[in-house]
């Protein structure tokens, strides 16, 4: 005797949430009589199923690679610290966009074979890859920012007060041999002059203000229109002099150094960035 509709139903329900495929439902719908018309409705092929997810997927894994480039920059600078650290969030951050097609594919395929486990793997494992980046990112951006990022601010404020102290001296850049005690006043603190990562005891000092950056010799009591190309020509760096060249550097952060150039701008250098910069206005 065959089984009516409902107890067809209640078969299929049974052998599902047993985690039997949908070729051993239609084996056993088709050993308790239905017809094949039943059957295909309850117990669908896997040929039968939507492309629709598999389809989504797809296009999600493809198109994450533009979203990760998309939201990189934004999240960089609340999240990077150091340039290792940054590579590592930018890793994660290419991974993150992945999860959405893995989380979908994984359900589709579950969908597809009858199989509720799966599609609860295809939940969980994403769901543990995001919350191990949150916390890696969120934990950095927590612990507040590393010896290289305030670093960086240091001497991004030290370009600054030089080219405030230009704009009261007919733009012309403080003596290198004194720079510190010029633009001290615009500053009135003395930490900024010390780079977080400079552990050495006897720093170097003009009029008492002790500092870990060095200026470029070349650069003092120039003006500020007689470089050729100032956003590529050093004017502070962290070093161990307090005026000097490539050779007074001091690579403290990762291997590279913190400079800001005469233009103002500050960034972080590999060294052989640094070799490459203009010492020559």
């Amino acid at each position: 005797m065959s089984l009516n509709w409902d107890e067809a139903r209640k078969l299929v329900v049974q052998m599902r949430s047993e985690g039997a495929t949908s070729e051993e439902i239609r084996m056993s719908l088709r050993d308790a009589g239905c017809s094949e018309i039943k059957i295909s409705k309850l117990a669908p092929t896997q040929a039968q199923g939507s492309p629709v997810l598999p389809l989504l997927a797809l296009s999600l894994g493809l198109l994450s690679p533009f979203f990760a480039a998309l939201v990189f920059p934004v999240l960089a600078r609340v999240t990077h610290r150091t340039p290792s650290s940054e590579l590592l969030c930018r890793g994660l951050l290419m991974l993150a966009p992945l999860t959405v097609p893995i989380t979908l594919g994984i359900i589709a395929l579950a969908t597809r074979s009858g199989r509720k486990y799966a599609a609860a793997v295809g939940i969980a494992l994403p769901g543990v890859i995001l919350v191990f980046m949150l916390s890696i990112i969120l934990g950095d951006a927590l612990r507040g920012p590393g010896p290289t990022i305030r670093c960086l601010s240091n001497i991004k404020n030290l370009a600054l007060s030089q080219m405030i102290y230009a704009s009261d001296w007919e733009e012309h850049f403080p003596p290198a041999q004194r720079w510190p005690e010029c633009i001290f006043e615009y500053l009135n603190e003395e930490k900024v002059f010390l780079c977080p990562g400079d552990n050495r005891n006897a720093k170097h000092q003009f009029a008492g203000v002790e500092t870990s950056y060095t200026m470029n010799a070349l650069c003092g009591g120039l003006r500020l229109d007689s470089f050729e190309k100032p956003g590529d020509t050093v004017l502070l760096f962290d070093g161990t002099k307090l005026f000097g060249s490539h050779g007074a550097a001091a690579f403290r952060h990762h291997e590279g150094l913190n400079v800001a150039l005469a233009d103002g701008h500050a960034r972080w250098c590999s060294r052989n960035d640094f070799l490459r910069l203009r010492l020559e206005p």
